[in-house]
């Protein structure tokens, strides 16, 4: 039997004062003070076991040379890219049509070939001939 508080405990008393204990509301009495020493000790081992080694933090550096390099590698192809995207602006201003309210692009704006004009010029001339035949035809069925 051990004694606590000058008493002798059985069993039976033991595990009566563990009830109360776990039933009550915790009061100075019913707690035990340890010395906290070694858990101090424990948190400060903890604290202090992390640090990196010589070869973590060379990759740690290594890592880090090769992210801000890639950051570089970004931003110069950000910048690249906005400029093209400031040029096909440019050139969509250039080419914007008043009258029609629309990017009509450079259509109509350079030369016209003379195999083009021949092209153009016989498609014409086969509408023209349609067109002449289909007024014929419908002035005949009005008549």
């Amino acid at each position: 039997m051990k004694k606590l508080e000058g008493y002798n405990i059985d069993l039976i008393a033991k595990r009566d004062r563990e009830n109360a204990l776990r039933s009550s509301v915790i009061k100075r009495w019913n707690v035990r003070m340890e010395e906290a020493s070694e858990e101090i000790e424990e948190v400060k081992e903890e604290q202090e076991a992390p640090r990196m080694t010589e070869e973590e933090a060379k990759n740690a550096r290594i890592a880090q040379e090769i992210i801000d390099r890639l950051n570089r590698e970004a931003a110069e192809d950000e910048a690249i890219k906005q400029a093209e995207i400031d040029a096909a602006m440019q050139q969509s201003a250039e080419t914007f049509n008043v009258t029609t309210g629309s990017n009509s692009g450079a259509y109509g704006l350079g030369e016209v070939s003379e195999d083009d004009k021949a092209v153009v010029d016989s498609i014409m001339a086969e509408k023209g001939d349609a067109l002449q035949d289909l007024i014929a035809k419908t002035a005949a069925e009005n008549q």
